[in-house]
């Protein structure tokens, strides 16, 4: 494998960018030999460096006209999610279906995305989220302690992205966000204990896009440590929830406001695969783990995760090490 280059995925920031991004890139390292390349996502096509490898789970695509890649790249599509604000944009174009054929089986993320591949005669399948591999590097085995709020209920307004600068606050005024920070903390009182809400901070997800590269990875790092080490965490989040299940750690989704077509296109398939409180537009809960209308979590709270995640995750592991075997041959 001497001679055999790998890139890695990394992504703009707009200003803020996504933590849970580059976590899904940690996820893909785990598998490879060393990384030669950075490549951000939206500039694949754009790609002109030496021919390298990658594993490429991830969220596509905002800049259409970047894709399909570069033929410098040597995918391996595993966890792969096409939006459905750009599916008839990518799949409408002939070259790119051909494209896909090209490279064999096409893991995807959820469901949305392999009946959308498979409507075009696209070899697919559902893979789940390469991060519920992440145990491969960060599981942790010591003791666990504490309850980690990570951006549950992000969709609603808070102070501090509001007042993360002018322009920021203006639109938000302009929206009304102002009015709405209190809806937040009224949704997080039904259902999460007060002494959790008083004394543990929110870990955002969404940091300052003026972080290099590597220090977005090592802030990634810092959130897998801080979850493989944790008794419970609450979040709206998909890669902390995802995350957490490889770790061992047992997690919570509250899903609610995610109504947009955006959003369904990511979580369809995916959150059966942890404990999930949904909750709708007049405050009504149902969930998937037993939890009812009226339930509290508190710092005692058990919440064992499922398990239908595990098979899904010993094949993705499969897959990209036989990817990476294959490179040998």
């Amino acid at each position: 494998m001497k001679n055999q280059k790998f890139g890695l995925l990394t992504y703009p920031a707009t200003p803020y960018y996504n933590v849970g991004d580059y976590i899904q890139s940690l996820a893909a390292k785990q598998y490879l030999p060393q990384v030669d390349q950075l490549v951000e996502r939206e500039k694949l096509r754009s790609y002109d460096g030496e021919e390298i490898n990658m594993i490429m789970n991830s969220w596509y695509i905002y800049n259409t006209a970047e894709f399909p890649p570069s033929s410098k790249i040597n995918p391996l599509f595993v966890s792969f999610h096409l939006n459905s604000s750009v599916k008839d944009r990518i799949l409408g174009n002939e070259s790119t279906v051909n494209y896909f054929k090209n490279y064999g089986k096409v893991g995807c993320r959820d469901l949305y995305t392999l009946q959308s591949l498979q409507s075009k005669g696209i070899d697919a399948y559902f893979s789940g989220c390469l991060t519920t591999t992440l145990d491969l590097k960060y599981k942790f085995d010591g003791p666990r302690e504490g309850v980690i709020l990570a951006d549950p209920l992000f969709l609603l307004p808070n102070m501090e992205i509001l007042t993360y600068n002018y322009k920021f606050f203006l639109k938000g005024a302009l929206r009304g966000d102002l009015f709405k920070l209190g809806v937040r903390k009224k949704l997080l009182r039904k259902i999460i204990d007060s002494e959790i809400l008083q004394n543990v901070p929110n870990l955002h997800h969404k940091l300052p896009g003026h972080h290099s590269e590597e220090r977005r990875f090592q802030e990634a790092e810092k959130f897998l440590h801080k979850f493989s080490r944790a008794k419970l965490v609450i979040t709206s989040r998909i890669h902390c929830a995802l995350p957490c299940l490889a770790l061992g750690t047992p997690v919570i989704f509250i899903n609610y406001g995610f109504s947009n077509a955006s959003d369904q296109s990511r979580f369809k398939g995916i959150t059966d695969l942890f404990n999930t409180i949904n909750i709708d537009q007049n405050g009504r809960i149902q969930s998937n783990f037993g939890f009812e209308d009226g339930d509290i979590i508190n710092e005692n709270t058990v919440a064992e995760n499922p398990s239908t995640y595990k098979a899904y995750a010993e094949n993705l592991k499969k897959v990209c090490h036989d990817f990476i075997n294959s490179l040998d041959s």
